[in-house]
């Protein structure tokens, strides 16, 4: 496996080097590698986790994923592999488009490479630097200061605050061949506007689907003969809003009274470890769902609902569902009524059967809530 990605990464090299002063030309060749590299990254991932490897190479490729999947700091794999299957797997195309497309993707190469050495200490994509990247040469003094500050703080002597926000925007530096982010947030609460928001920068990866708690710290630094004073963010964790919890199980005719319980604890500790959203979880396969439940739930709260799966038949209210679910993330508080979303263009009621829309009700607020 290892000989595989060393041939695939030879290749992409090789593009990297003889077609530096053609940045199209160099994107469509890279990018027509870069799915068979993740595969054979996951699977060797998988067998050195002591997964058993099949004849059947795309039973491999899928065992992996399925493993990677579950691991919260390898969710960027994914992420990156899903951006592939729908962008690059089996398109060509035109310079420009390639070009665009790298620049994205840039950041889930860098992450990759680190991986790689980290875990395995096998150095791939050696000449990456030489991709050209077009950052404005007035801020590459800025960042590596703020950067140099961000490897040198001692958390220890750190005054820092922690507070409950909302992520606006995360946007990727590149800097000495690491990624860093600079981060956008705004306090979370119903008045908060757009002349509220902070940036920060970090090394973390921040969850960006939910409110979370961030723990920030300011430190000085010095551009140009210029002092100027930056916020770091040097934690964080997901910590959903009760109120926004309490609005979306109206949503549904069944509004549940949540509270900071064990339930709502675990769940945003699973949130937080898996790095995973709720929709991305209501898709979970049946064993996997229920085995979500069971971390989640305590077996001594008698008031914990069951888990309720979408039937099949109702699907596309299912990706209705998956959408608001999603909305929460960012929904200010407001005070919705059944009806106005059951009867909506958006969520037609009359397409489905009460009995169904009963358990479709409860299936998108069991998922998370506790019925306490």
């Amino acid at each position: 496996m290892e000989q595989y990605i060393k041939n695939i990464n030879d290749n992409i090299c090789r593009n990297i080097e003889e077609n530096e002063n053609d940045r199209g030309f160099m994107s469509q060749n890279i990018l027509a590698q870069l799915r068979n590299l993740l595969d054979h990254i996951c699977v060797k991932i998988y067998v050195a986790q002591g997964g058993a490897l099949d004849d059947n190479e795309f039973k491999n490729i899928q065992n992996a994923k399925s493993y990677v999947k579950k691991n919260g700091n390898l969710q960027f794999l994914i992420k990156f592999h899903e951006f592939l299957l729908i962008s690059a797997s089996h398109y060509t195309f035109d310079p420009d488009s390639s070009e665009r497309l790298m620049l994205k993707y840039y950041e889930y190469l860098l992450r990759t490479k680190a991986l790689m050495k980290q875990q395995f200490g096998l150095d791939i994509l050696e000449n990456l630097y030489m991709f050209p990247i077009d950052t404005d040469p007035a801020f590459k003094e800025y960042y590596k200061a703020i950067v140099a500050k961000i490897d040198s703080l001692i958390l220890a002597n750190a005054q820092t605050e922690e507070r409950r926000f909302c992520i606006d925007k995360v946007k990727p530096l590149f800097v000495n061949g690491k990624v860093y982010y600079e981060v956008t947030f705004s306090p979370s609460n119903d008045k908060a506007g757009k002349f509220d928001r902070i940036i920060a920068f970090t090394h973390l990866e921040l969850p960006t689907y939910y409110s979370v708690f961030l723990r920030l710290t300011t430190v000085d630094i010095t551009v140009d003969g210029m002092v100027m004073p930056v916020n770091l963010i040097v934690d964080s964790r997901v910590a959903v809003r009760l109120c926004k919890l309490r609005n979306f199980s109206k949503i549904f005719g069944a509004p549940v009274n949540v509270s900071q319980n064990k339930e709502y604890s675990n769940l945003m500790t699973y949130l937080q470890t898996t790095r995973l959203s709720l929709t991305e979880i209501m898709d979970f396969p049946d064993e996997e769902f229920d085995g979500f439940i069971d971390n989640i739930g305590s077996k001594d709260h008698a008031d914990f609902p069951p888990a309720v799966k979408v039937p099949k038949p109702y699907q596309k209210q299912h990706r209705r569902q998956k959408h608001l679910t999603l909305s929460i993330a960012k929904a200010q508080q407001q005070d919705y009524q059944e009806t106005d979303i059951c009867n909506s263009p958006i969520y037609p009621r009359k397409l489905m059967p009460e009995p169904a829309m009963q358990t479709f009700r409860q299936s998108a607020v069991c998922v998370f809530l506790s019925g306490t």
